[in-house]
């Protein structure tokens, strides 16, 4: 041992981080503890004989405290080959947070290493943070993903696979800064595929740049309402199964390349109607995932526009948007659209630095998206904006990246594929799919006193939203007994004719 400061009771360290989990936890049962500066790992094996069940992850302020008799995937410490960041991804996105999380700090050894203590809570915050959009956004959403796969399956009439592109990709997001990269993109088309989300489309358009290819990825209504300016435009849209299409856009015969995102619904749909995908990462802003599918797609520099994050004065989006007309109807004498736009400014994005104004939601955005290093030379992300996310530095004014060979463009290649299914009769075979996952997935926890995996768990909060909430989170603990597994099964069974009216 490198350090040789006592942080423990010098006579009865053991009885001292007893009392301490005791008076920490109060009789909670988390699936996952985070312990902030353990020291010499008394509160570790305390926790390893009280709370089985539980994943132990220690951020440790200093090398010297690295317990040797655990295993390094479960520690962290300044020196480590894994960004915190990574660690705490790890730690946090897992079923074992079903039970709960508790973070639980030493304080005689996290006041020691005040530095490191800093970079170990706000990094913990952010991350926290993350989570819990990410669990709130599971919960809340895994339905819709469910049901958009579902008329997928059903409506899909001409899927496509993209070729590798040797050229270089503009991503264009709807924020307000857009407007000012016009001169930049329509300089580059000849030289670019051009990629917009969905939601840039009108603005792009109405300043003379088609997309080559529009992106969406949200599973809301909303999504659909942005798809129409694609369809109309014959715009060929790349999307995943989970995201809301919209009416008429799957069955128009436009090219749609299916992408995959890692969710249980996309894969099995994917693997049913016998098509490729191209993968590409989920982030809470399409503009992440757009940006995912382009850094795969091409080993070119990839230019980013629109991704401000933040509110300009009154402006919010690019404009036109697809959602000006609700400003527009309640337009009269007393609200004029500018005052619309200006309450709306002022009661979302209350924070502000100059003419930018910011939002929780764009924060969690900001913070969220994740680019590896070793791609971040060849991103370059013009915008005015202060907002800073994934590690990409913020240039302005646009300009070509050093490694950009202006190469002359070879146009976007789509080769349509093959369904093997695409009918009703998919929809049902995989919605009983569905249900037989469920079904044993919950039988196993039951006969194992094991936690369910994401994609188990993931598809009975489809199912079965909250009723089977409660077996979940006594399978994260090992703790699901009969009359608990008899509860969800019956929830599950009753969920079954509403999904079987999805597919008619």
């Amino acid at each position: 041992m490198t350090v040789q400061r006592s942080y423990h009771s010098r006579y009865a360290p053991q009885r001292e981080a007893e009392r301490f989990i005791e008076a920490s936890l109060n009789k909670k049962m988390p699936g996952t503890i985070l312990l902030l500066g353990p020291g010499e790992n008394y509160i570790g094996r305390v926790l390893a004989e009280r709370y089985p069940w539980a994943l132990v992850y220690s951020m440790h302020p200093e090398a010297g405290f690295i317990e040797n008799t655990v295993d390094t995937e479960y520690q962290w410490w300044p020196e480590s080959p894994v960004q915190l960041a990574v660690f705490l991804r790890k730690a946090l996105f897992n079923e074992q947070t079903t039970a709960g999380v508790a973070v639980l700090e030493w304080e005689p050894v996290m006041s020691y290493f005040p530095e490191a203590g800093i970079q170990i809570r706000n990094s913990l915050t952010r991350a926290l943070a993350s989570a819990a959009a990410d669990r709130a956004t599971v919960s809340y959403w895994s339905a819709n993903w469910l049901k958009n796969c579902l008329k997928f399956a059903a409506r899909i009439k001409n899927p496509a696979l993209p070729s590798s592109l040797a050229a270089p990709i503009i991503v264009c997001a709807a924020g307000p800064g857009l407007s000012a990269c016009y001169d930049f993109i329509r300089s580059r088309q000849k030289n670019s595929s051009v990629w917009a989300l969905a939601s840039a489309v009108p603005a792009l358009l109405h300043a003379g740049i088609q997309a080559d290819v529009s992106i969406a990825t949200d599973p809301g209504y909303w999504s659909g309402v942005h798809l129409r300016h694609s369809l109309q435009a014959g715009i060929p849209v790349a999307l995943p199964p989970s995201a809301y299409a919209g009416t008429g856009l799957l069955e128009s015969g436009l090219p749609i390349i299916p992408l995959n995102t890692g969710l249980i619904f996309e894969r099995l749909i994917l693997q049913l109607l016998g098509l490729r995908s191209t993968e590409a990462t989920a982030f809470g802003t399409s503009a992440g995932t757009a940006l995912s599918l382009a850094l795969k797609l091409t080993a070119q520099p990839v230019y980013v526009c629109g991704l401000d994050l933040a509110a300009a004065g009154v402006k919010i989006h690019a404009e036109p948007y697809a959602f000006d007309i609700l400003h527009e109807l309640k337009v009269n004498r007393t609200q004029p659209i500018h005052s619309q736009r200006y309450n709306e400014s002022i009661n979302v994005y209350p924070e502000k630095s100059g003419i930018w104004r910011f939002s929780r939601a764009f924060s969690a955005y900001a913070n969220e998206l994740y680019i590896d290093e070793s791609e971040l030379g060849r991103i370059k992300r013009f915008t005015q904006s202060p907002v800073q996310t994934g590690g990409l530095e913020n240039c302005w004014p646009p300009s070509l990246s050093e490694v950009d060979s202006k190469p002359t463009l070879k146009p976007l290649l789509l080769q349509q594929q093959q369904l093997h299914a695409p009918d009703a009769r998919a929809c049902s075979r995989l919605l009983d799919q569905f249900f037989t996952i469920g079904e044993l997935a919950l039988r196993r926890a039951g006969k194992n006193k094991k936690p369910l995996s994401f994609d188990e768990s993931l598809t009975l909060k489809a199912l079965c939203g909250a009723a089977t909430a409660p077996a979940l989170a006594l399978a994260a603990r090992g703790q699901l007994e009969q009359a608990d597994l008899d509860q969800g099964l019956v929830a599950l069974e009753a969920a079954r004719p509403y999904w079987e009216d999805r597919c008619r």
